[in-house]
Protein backbone atom coordinates (compact mmCIF):
# COMPACT_ATOMS: atom_id res chain seq x y z
CA UNK A 1 0.00 0.00 0.00
CA UNK A 2 3.00 2.47 1.08
CA UNK A 3 5.28 2.09 -2.26
CA UNK A 4 8.14 -0.05 -3.44
CA UNK A 5 10.91 -1.21 -1.90
CA UNK A 6 13.33 1.70 -1.04
CA UNK A 7 11.01 4.22 -2.17
CA UNK A 8 9.18 3.84 0.64
CA UNK A 9 10.67 6.61 3.21
CA UNK A 10 13.97 8.26 2.09
CA UNK A 11 16.11 11.23 3.48
CA UNK A 12 17.93 13.97 1.83
CA UNK A 13 20.42 16.16 2.75
CA UNK A 14 20.66 19.04 0.55
CA UNK A 15 22.67 17.17 -2.64
CA UNK A 16 24.58 18.25 -5.52
CA UNK A 17 20.95 19.13 -7.54
CA UNK A 18 20.11 21.26 -4.64
CA UNK A 19 23.29 23.33 -3.87
CA UNK A 20 23.23 24.15 -0.30
CA UNK A 21 25.32 23.56 2.64
CA UNK A 22 22.37 23.90 4.93
CA UNK A 23 20.72 20.36 6.42
CA UNK A 24 17.57 19.96 5.10
CA UNK A 25 15.38 16.70 5.99
CA UNK A 26 12.82 14.99 3.09
CA UNK A 27 10.32 12.52 4.48
CA UNK A 28 8.32 10.56 1.97
CA UNK A 29 5.56 8.04 1.17
CA UNK A 30 4.66 6.98 -1.81
CA UNK A 31 1.17 4.83 -2.19
CA UNK A 32 0.82 2.68 -5.41
CA UNK A 33 -0.43 4.24 -8.43
CA UNK A 34 -0.27 7.89 -7.12
CA UNK A 35 -3.05 10.26 -8.27
CA UNK A 36 -1.40 13.89 -7.25
CA UNK A 37 1.74 14.84 -4.71
CA UNK A 38 1.52 16.91 -1.37
CA UNK A 39 3.96 18.50 -0.04
CA UNK A 40 3.07 19.64 3.62
CA UNK A 41 5.18 22.48 6.09
CA UNK A 42 5.02 22.29 9.52
CA UNK A 43 4.70 25.09 11.93
CA UNK A 44 7.14 27.22 14.30
CA UNK A 45 9.44 24.42 16.42
CA UNK A 46 7.78 22.03 14.26
CA UNK A 47 9.74 18.56 12.47
CA UNK A 48 9.16 16.90 9.02
CA UNK A 49 9.60 13.84 11.01
CA UNK A 50 6.80 14.70 12.88
CA UNK A 51 4.56 13.37 10.12
CA UNK A 52 5.19 10.22 10.22
CA UNK A 53 5.28 7.03 13.18
CA UNK A 54 8.09 6.31 14.92
CA UNK A 55 9.31 2.97 12.75
CA UNK A 56 13.42 1.26 11.78
CA UNK A 57 13.08 3.35 8.40
CA UNK A 58 12.92 5.98 10.77
CA UNK A 59 13.63 5.55 13.91
CA UNK A 60 14.17 10.12 14.58
CA UNK A 61 10.13 9.67 13.75
CA UNK A 62 7.81 11.14 15.99
CA UNK A 63 4.36 10.33 14.72
CA UNK A 64 2.29 13.78 16.28
CA UNK A 65 -1.39 12.32 16.57
CA UNK A 66 -2.50 15.17 13.66
CA UNK A 67 0.24 15.36 11.24
CA UNK A 68 0.14 11.03 11.40
CA UNK A 69 -3.33 11.66 10.59
CA UNK A 70 -3.06 14.18 7.57
CA UNK A 71 -0.83 11.99 6.50
CA UNK A 72 -3.00 8.60 6.54
CA UNK A 73 -5.56 10.42 4.97
CA UNK A 74 -3.72 11.62 2.30
CA UNK A 75 -2.21 8.05 1.76
CA UNK A 76 -5.22 6.55 1.64
CA UNK A 77 -6.79 9.03 -1.04
CA UNK A 78 -3.80 7.86 -2.96
CA UNK A 79 -1.70 10.97 -2.76
CA UNK A 80 2.32 11.14 -2.40
CA UNK A 81 3.22 12.80 0.53
CA UNK A 82 6.67 14.59 1.61
CA UNK A 83 7.67 16.80 4.15
CA UNK A 84 10.26 19.03 4.29
CA UNK A 85 12.46 20.54 7.22
CA UNK A 86 12.60 24.15 7.57
CA UNK A 87 16.49 25.46 7.95
CA UNK A 88 15.33 27.82 11.18
CA UNK A 89 12.69 27.57 14.08
CA UNK A 90 10.47 29.14 11.52
CA UNK A 91 9.85 29.23 7.79
CA UNK A 92 11.91 32.05 6.25
CA UNK A 93 10.55 33.97 3.28
CA UNK A 94 13.78 34.72 1.25
CA UNK A 95 16.42 31.88 0.31
CA UNK A 96 14.75 28.87 1.32
CA UNK A 97 11.90 29.38 -0.91
CA UNK A 98 14.12 29.04 -3.65
CA UNK A 99 15.81 25.92 -1.68
CA UNK A 100 12.28 24.15 -1.30
CA UNK A 101 11.48 25.35 -4.49
CA UNK A 102 14.62 23.34 -6.08
CA UNK A 103 14.06 20.19 -3.87
CA UNK A 104 10.42 19.56 -4.69
CA UNK A 105 11.08 19.75 -8.50
CA UNK A 106 14.25 17.30 -8.05
CA UNK A 107 12.51 14.93 -5.82
CA UNK A 108 9.24 14.67 -8.27
CA UNK A 109 11.86 14.07 -11.02
CA UNK A 110 13.68 11.26 -9.23
CA UNK A 111 10.52 10.00 -8.37
CA UNK A 112 9.22 10.08 -11.73
CA UNK A 113 6.10 11.85 -10.86
CA UNK A 114 6.24 14.49 -12.88
CA UNK A 115 2.75 14.33 -14.78
CA UNK A 116 1.17 14.32 -11.49
CA UNK A 117 -0.79 17.43 -9.93
CA UNK A 118 1.48 18.72 -7.13
CA UNK A 119 -0.74 20.34 -3.77
CA UNK A 120 0.76 21.67 -0.63
CA UNK A 121 -0.51 22.17 3.42
CA UNK A 122 1.27 24.40 5.69
CA UNK A 123 0.34 25.21 9.14
CA UNK A 124 1.08 28.67 11.21
CA UNK A 125 4.43 29.26 9.79
CA UNK A 126 4.08 26.39 7.32
CA UNK A 127 1.08 28.24 6.25
CA UNK A 128 2.23 31.58 5.42
CA UNK A 129 5.37 30.10 3.61
CA UNK A 130 3.19 27.73 1.27
CA UNK A 131 1.31 30.98 0.64
CA UNK A 132 4.72 32.90 -0.60
CA UNK A 133 6.06 29.75 -2.47
CA UNK A 134 2.96 29.33 -4.47
CA UNK A 135 4.29 32.36 -6.39
CA UNK A 136 7.21 30.63 -7.59
CA UNK A 137 6.47 26.72 -7.89
CA UNK A 138 3.21 25.96 -9.85
CA UNK A 139 0.48 24.49 -7.11
CA UNK A 140 -2.45 22.92 -8.15
CA UNK A 141 -4.28 24.26 -5.16
CA UNK A 142 -2.74 24.95 -1.39
CA UNK A 143 -4.48 25.01 2.08
CA UNK A 144 -3.24 27.57 4.44
CA UNK A 145 -3.91 26.56 7.77
CA UNK A 146 -3.96 29.17 11.25
CA UNK A 147 -2.51 31.69 9.25
CA UNK A 148 -3.80 34.23 6.71
CA UNK A 149 -0.54 33.86 4.13
CA UNK A 150 1.71 37.36 3.20
CA UNK A 151 -0.20 38.27 0.56
CA UNK A 152 0.26 41.76 0.85
CA UNK A 153 3.77 41.28 0.30
CA UNK A 154 3.10 39.47 -2.77
CA UNK A 155 2.96 39.81 -6.17
CA UNK A 156 -0.18 37.84 -7.11
CA UNK A 157 -0.90 36.63 -10.86
CA UNK A 158 -3.73 35.12 -12.41
CA UNK A 159 -1.83 31.74 -11.78
CA UNK A 160 -1.45 31.74 -8.65
CA UNK A 161 -3.29 28.20 -7.38
CA UNK A 162 -7.01 27.93 -5.30
CA UNK A 163 -5.99 28.43 -1.72
CA UNK A 164 -8.24 27.48 1.13
CA UNK A 165 -8.06 28.90 4.40
CA UNK A 166 -8.42 26.51 7.56
CA UNK A 167 -9.05 28.43 11.23
CA UNK A 168 -9.81 27.49 14.25
CA UNK A 169 -12.67 28.73 16.48
CA UNK A 170 -10.59 30.05 19.49
CA UNK A 171 -8.68 32.40 16.83
CA UNK A 172 -10.06 35.54 18.89
CA UNK A 173 -8.19 38.30 16.78
CA UNK A 174 -10.07 37.19 13.99
CA UNK A 175 -13.14 36.10 15.84
CA UNK A 176 -13.62 39.82 16.78
CA UNK A 177 -13.03 41.01 13.62
CA UNK A 178 -15.92 38.35 12.31
CA UNK A 179 -18.27 39.61 15.21
CA UNK A 180 -18.14 43.36 14.47
CA UNK A 181 -20.07 42.37 10.77
CA UNK A 182 -22.60 39.96 13.07
CA UNK A 183 -23.27 42.73 15.42
CA UNK A 184 -24.76 45.06 12.40
CA UNK A 185 -26.51 42.06 11.14
CA UNK A 186 -28.00 40.96 14.53
CA UNK A 187 -29.14 44.61 14.67
CA UNK A 188 -30.71 45.09 11.07
CA UNK A 189 -32.70 42.04 11.92
CA UNK A 190 -30.71 40.41 8.53
CA UNK A 191 -29.98 37.46 11.21
CA UNK A 192 -32.30 35.72 13.82
CA UNK A 193 -31.03 35.08 17.49
CA UNK A 194 -30.02 31.10 16.50
CA UNK A 195 -27.30 33.01 13.68
CA UNK A 196 -29.17 32.28 10.46
CA UNK A 197 -30.17 34.25 7.25
CA UNK A 198 -33.81 35.61 7.56
CA UNK A 199 -33.44 35.99 3.92
CA UNK A 200 -31.31 35.75 0.89
CA UNK A 201 -28.38 37.75 0.52
CA UNK A 202 -28.99 39.15 -2.13
CA UNK A 203 -32.01 40.99 -1.33
CA UNK A 204 -30.67 42.49 1.74
CA UNK A 205 -29.18 46.02 2.05
CA UNK A 206 -26.08 44.69 4.09
CA UNK A 207 -23.64 46.71 3.05
CA UNK A 208 -25.55 49.64 3.18
CA UNK A 209 -26.13 48.64 7.16
CA UNK A 210 -22.36 48.17 7.89
CA UNK A 211 -20.99 51.62 6.03
CA UNK A 212 -23.65 53.22 8.46
CA UNK A 213 -22.29 51.92 11.69
CA UNK A 214 -18.49 52.39 9.93
CA UNK A 215 -17.38 49.06 9.36
CA UNK A 216 -15.67 49.31 5.76
CA UNK A 217 -14.16 46.08 4.00
CA UNK A 218 -10.28 46.26 3.31
CA UNK A 219 -11.33 45.94 -0.37
CA UNK A 220 -14.33 46.67 -2.36
CA UNK A 221 -13.38 43.71 -4.43
CA UNK A 222 -14.66 41.25 -1.04
CA UNK A 223 -18.25 42.76 -1.84
CA UNK A 224 -19.04 39.67 -4.41
CA UNK A 225 -17.00 37.06 -2.21
CA UNK A 226 -19.36 38.27 0.62
CA UNK A 227 -22.35 38.35 -1.47
CA UNK A 228 -21.88 34.69 -2.33
CA UNK A 229 -21.24 33.58 1.51
CA UNK A 230 -24.31 34.92 2.15
CA UNK A 231 -26.16 33.67 -0.54
CA UNK A 232 -25.35 30.15 0.63
CA UNK A 233 -25.55 31.07 4.51
CA UNK A 234 -28.96 31.01 3.25
CA UNK A 235 -28.92 27.55 1.75
CA UNK A 236 -31.26 28.13 -1.41
CA UNK A 237 -29.51 28.86 -4.42
CA UNK A 238 -25.81 29.23 -4.64
CA UNK A 239 -22.43 26.97 -5.46
CA UNK A 240 -20.99 25.69 -2.08
CA UNK A 241 -17.91 23.89 -1.27
CA UNK A 242 -18.98 22.30 2.09
CA UNK A 243 -19.95 18.85 -0.03
CA UNK A 244 -16.41 18.64 -1.54
CA UNK A 245 -15.42 15.46 -0.23
CA UNK A 246 -18.70 13.97 -1.70
CA UNK A 247 -18.45 15.48 -5.33
CA UNK A 248 -14.66 14.49 -5.26
CA UNK A 249 -15.90 11.04 -4.22
CA UNK A 250 -18.18 11.09 -7.19
CA UNK A 251 -15.50 11.45 -9.84
CA UNK A 252 -13.44 9.37 -8.41
CA UNK A 253 -16.10 6.59 -8.53
CA UNK A 254 -16.35 7.28 -12.38
CA UNK A 255 -13.12 7.37 -13.78
CA UNK A 256 -13.93 5.56 -16.58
Amino acid sequence: MFGQGNRLLKHSRGTKKIESPVFFALLILIPDSPKGVVFLAHGCSGRAANFWDKSPKCPNCVGLPEERLIVLHALARKFAVFAILSKGVCWSLGEERGIVKSMIRWWISEQMLDKLPVYAMGASSGGYFVSALATEFQFQAIAVMIAGGVYSHLDITKKYPATLFVHMPKDEKRNRKIEKYLVVMRDKGFIDENGYMRDDGRVIPWKTAIEERNVFLPKKSLVNHIQEEMNLAFAYHEMTSLQSQEILDWFESHKK
